[in-house]
């Protein structure tokens, strides 16, 4: 408190210095009844002609003999003890804030352009960062009213500028959360248009995380129909980072629309398992939100002997998605008794997430403990530990009967049912 009091003190008697040296430059120097030359300050006094016979200046009016002389030197001299005093006053933000804390923010987006060092950046985040309450708590977030409307605009163009000579990927990251704030706040269609184009570029990063990052800003939540038709027209795209991350922006859009599901089916034929797995993991994703989705379903069926593993596996915990009642443990049921290995551990999987099962199911799940496969095993290992002890005491003696198993996992598993059930000998 002392330091700030010495600088505001400072600063006052600085300005105050200031004041007086400006007002002596413009008006000490008065005529007072006095006629000189306006042009040489030359006295008239005893002149006979409106004529100055020092430098020869010919005055209009006689008022013209009565004016101020104004002395410009130290009229801007006295600039120098207010800039003194300006400095002094800002010293205490400058010593809790940094320098950049009194730079305008039009001044520090500008600089945006040129310079995107981290403290640029920094204090870009700490300008347009509000508090944002939620029913959940408070948060740090952007919001409109930290910036007028041109500013936004003016934000976005000066991180488009910098977004392709940017490297660092958390950075790189930062500037896609801010577009999608300039895109919303800036309420330009040609700068949403700019932004959408830029980030759909970034499908094509190397970087996964960049990718990832991209396929969340650039959706337009306020015009899904437009968002998932862009998203549409890249899933033909040539290069497959570009597809998936079409499929994952897709996917994203999944929990408010069904239309997504569409052009996701039609990609379950694609050439490139990876994309036919990318596509049916967000066709799982959408099934949390629509479970009614013939279509779907039947591509889905038709996956059953797909040469991928990943997508014969995942197609089991689809169509449990997709499935209910009866027809849900059937399905499981039937990947249970499955002569692929693959589909056996993924029906594993689709029972042990739920949190009923029939007596049947529970019974087929330990019995994959014995399972010829090791995967199959080490699933059904790892499943057997997330159910409940009163529901296995029904097969305690088939339990027993694992516990000296080969595979140590299997005894392992076992071991730990028992003695949870305190009923090991």
């Amino acid at each position: 408190m002392t330091s700030e009091w010495l600088y505001w003190s400072g600063a006052f008697i600085s300005a105050a210095i200031s004041a007086c040296l400006l007002g002596l430059a413009l008006f000490a120097d008065r005529s007072r009844g006095r006629m000189r030359c306006r042009k040489c300050w030359f006295s008239m006094k005893n002149a006979s002609s409106f004529r100055c016979p020092e430098c020869g200046h010919t005055a209009k009016h006689i008022r013209q003999f009565h004016k101020t002389r104004r002395h410009w030197g130290w009229a801007l001299a006295s600039f120098l003890p207010l800039l003194l005093g300006a400095f002094l006053a800002v010293q205490p933000k400058v010593h809790a804030d940094g320098w950049m804390s009194i730079v305008p923010t039009t001044v520090v987006i500008i600089m945006l352009r040129i310079d995107d060092r981290e403290q640029v950046i920094d204090e870009i985040k700490i300008r347009i960062t509000g508090v944002v309450e939620h029913q959940y708590g408070s948060f740090s977030y952007p919001t409109e009213d930290r910036l007028w409307r041109w500013q936004w605009r003016m934000l976005g163009r000066s991180v488009l500028k910098r977004l392709q000579d940017q490297h660092d990927p958390s950075t790189r990251r930062r500037f896609h959360f801010w577009l999608a704030f300039c895109s919303d706040y800036g309420e330009s269609q040609r700068l949403r248009s700019d932004i959408t184009e830029k980030l759909s570029l970034e499908f094509a990063h190397e970087n996964k995380d960049i990718r990832t990052s991209a396929t969340i800003y650039w959706i337009d939540y306020d015009d899904l129909d437009a968002s998932i038709a862009r998203a549409a027209e890249l899933l033909d795209h040539e290069t497959a980072h570009v597809r998936i991350a079409a499929i994952q922006s897709l996917a994203m859009m999944a929990s408010d629309s069904e239309q997504v599901v569409a052009p996701l089916v039609e990609l379950l034929t694609h050439k490139d398992p990876k994309t036919r797995f990318r596509a049916l993991e967000a066709i799982a994703i959408a099934a949390r939100f629509h479970q009614h989705m013939p279509d779907a379903y039947d591509a889905i069926m038709n996956l059953e002997y797909d040469e991928h593993d990943d997508v014969r596996h995942l197609r089991v915990e689809a169509l449990a998605r997709l499935r209910s009642g009866d027809t849900l443990w059937e399905g499981i049921e039937s990947a249970l008794h499955s002569p692929d290995p693959v589909i056996r551990a993924a029906g594993l999987r689709s029972a042990i997430v739920r949190s009923v099962r029939p007596p049947e199911i529970n019974f087929l799940m330990i019995e994959a403990l014995d399972d010829e496969d090791d995967s199959v095993r080490l699933t059904a290992s790892q499943a057997i530990r997330q159910v409940g002890g009163n529901i296995l005491i029904d097969h305690i003696e088939v339990l027993r009967s694992y516990r000296d198993h080969p595979d140590e996992n299997v005894r392992d598993a076992v071991r730990f049912i028992l003695g949870r059930l305190i009923l090991d000998e």
